[in-house]
């Protein structure tokens, strides 16, 4: 990531009102820790989800734009030849197949990340 993290929105933490005893204090005190803790747990899973979005769109792209030069290789190599543009289309098809299993097999590792 390229620069400093920029947080979804403000948080706007009021001071406990005066006047309260020590242990209401204390325990006011242990509550905001808590929720500034539980903020920025939730605001940092936004921020990795937002990057694995990212990565997933660019690896579609990716195997989207393989396959239309599949595609248009095939058509060169065979020729118009319908044996050919078979055989050929089958090994392009496994290709395929193999690329699917590398996209989902990402989206598995990203889930678990």
């Amino acid at each position: 990531m390229a620069g400093a993290i920029e947080p979804s929105r403000r948080l706007d933490v009021t001071p406990a009102p005066r006047g309260l005893s020590r242990r209401t204090e204390r325990s006011l005190s242990r509550l905001e820790e808590a929720t500034l803790l539980r903020i920025g747990a939730t605001q940092a899973e936004a921020l990795i989800s937002a990057e694995k979005l990212k990565e997933l769109d660019f690896l579609g792209r990716q195997a989207a734009l393989g396959e239309i030069a599949n595609v248009k290789l095939r058509d060169a190599m065979a020729g118009g030849d319908p044996v050919l543009t078979e055989r050929v289309t089958f090994l392009l098809d496994v290709g395929l197949i193999g690329k699917g299993q590398i996209l989902a097999d990402t989206v598995d590792k990203f889930r678990r990340i």
